[in-house]
């Protein structure tokens, strides 16, 4: 997918960004912890249809051991807290890659009265 702009809100380091007229190759550069591989997870976030990319981020970033996965609520959104902006939970992260032929976005939130976990052919609940 050749992507010509992306906006991601409330992921990781970024509350807000807009970036447009993107090319077939862009090269992104910056300062040690400016953002660069938060951006290129949120691509990947979006690209990747399974929840299972936050387990690869964890494990990459030398974070394996330190997951628990759990069907109650405080532990699966352990494995999401630190892709909030500031570790905000209550807002929601929303990335969106926009192309010539295809448009892609994802919504990542919680709802206060429930969590529904899309395992196989039937939801959890918890």
């Amino acid at each position: 997918m050749m992507i010509e702009s992306l906006e991601v809100r409330n992921f990781r380091c970024f509350r807000e960004l807009s970036l447009s007229g993107l090319k077939r190759i862009n090269i992104v550069v910056g300062e040690n912890a400016s953002g660069k591989t938060a951006l290129l997870e949120a691509i990947f976030l979006t690209v990747i249809d399974s929840p299972s990319v936050t387990l690869r981020y964890k494990a990459q970033r030398g974070m394996g051991e330190q997951i628990q996965i759990g069907l109650r609520r405080d532990l699966y959104e352990a494995l999401w807290k630190d892709m909030f902006f500031n570790l905000d939970q209550d807002k929601e992260i929303y990335v969106s890659l926009r192309g010539p032929r295809s448009n892609r976005s994802v919504t990542i939130s919680y709802s206060k009265e429930s969590l529904s976990l899309p395992l196989g052919e039937l939801p959890v609940d918890s």
